[in-house]
């Protein structure tokens, strides 16, 4: 407000000022540079007050994952894992053993409550991972993680649990009408403009933690269980979808609550 009521006087060189004129300019330099100083100050206590409140938040979001796991009943999957021999080149070359790809199967089962399948197969055929439904198996893609692990699972849920995918869809078109978008799909090389998407890859808008999210496709897959679970991943992920779409957490904790009501899969 100084700035702005007092500027031609602040920006007026001394020597054309009345004496009493430099007195006030003076003066109002004075009491700008405090009111900054104190800007600062006030700022830094903000900044100090969100990092710790972000780390009480992540404490908290790492007891409930541990919860989570400590609910989960499911026995040791290493010898129901497959992978094949691309799978396990594929794998070495970045450093990461049939071991750690093991755990992170556990990961998703003790997060899901999910019984142990009686094989889950992985393989390496493309750079993009991906889950096929057709011949149930996981393409790791060309950088395979422990998020992307719970995210291609989660895909293969939602086709074992059609109700799963139906609520799924149910919440993207509602979410897309009570946002106020339009409900025709986007092509996601428009939303997402910096990754490589397909023309013929589209999503609903809104609001989402990502774009990808959204993505429509025409059978029983959505985005929605595989972007919320890979965020269970780390208390890090969680927060920070918490924080951006907490509607999405619950409705994943929902679908995790379906899916440890389940005797198969």
């Amino acid at each position: 407000h100084l700035l702005a009521s007092q500027g031609k006087l602040l920006s007026m060189p001394d020597e054309r000022l009345k004496p009493q004129q430099v007195r006030q300019k003076a003066q109002l330099n004075s009491r700008i540079a405090e009111l900054s100083k104190s800007y600062d100050s006030t700022e830094k206590q903000l900044d100090d007050k969100k990092a710790a409140n972000l780390k009480q938040a992540e404490q908290l979001v790492d007891a409930f994952l541990g919860r989570l796991r400590k609910r989960g009943q499911t026995p040791d999957l290493s010898d129901r894992v497959k992978l094949d021999d691309s799978a396990k080149k594929r794998l070495a070359e970045g450093g990461i053993g049939e071991s750690t790809v093991h755990h992170w199967v556990n990961e998703f089962h003790h997060q899901t409550g999910l019984p142990a399948p009686r094989q889950l197969k992985f393989r390496y055929s493309e750079k993009r991972p991906k889950y096929h439904a057709q011949l149930d198996s996981v393409n790791i893609g060309h950088k395979f993680s422990k998020r992307l692990t719970l995210h291609e699972l989660a895909h293969r849920a939602e086709y074992k649990y059609p109700e799963i995918s139906l609520a799924n869809k149910s919440w993207v078109k509602a979410r897309c009408e009570k946002g106020g978008f339009s409900d025709e799909p986007v092509k996601l090389s428009q939303l997402v403009p910096k990754d490589q998407y397909k023309d013929d890859e589209v999503a609903l808008e809104d609001t989402f933690v990502n774009p990808y999210v959204g993505k429509i496709y025409p059978d029983m897959a959505t985005e929605v269980l595989s972007m919320g679970l890979e965020h269970f991943a780390s208390p890090e992920l969680l927060t920070k979808l918490y924080q951006r779409d907490p509607e999405h957490v619950f409705l994943t904790l929902g679908a995790i609550q379906t899916m440890q009501g389940k005797s198969d899969w």
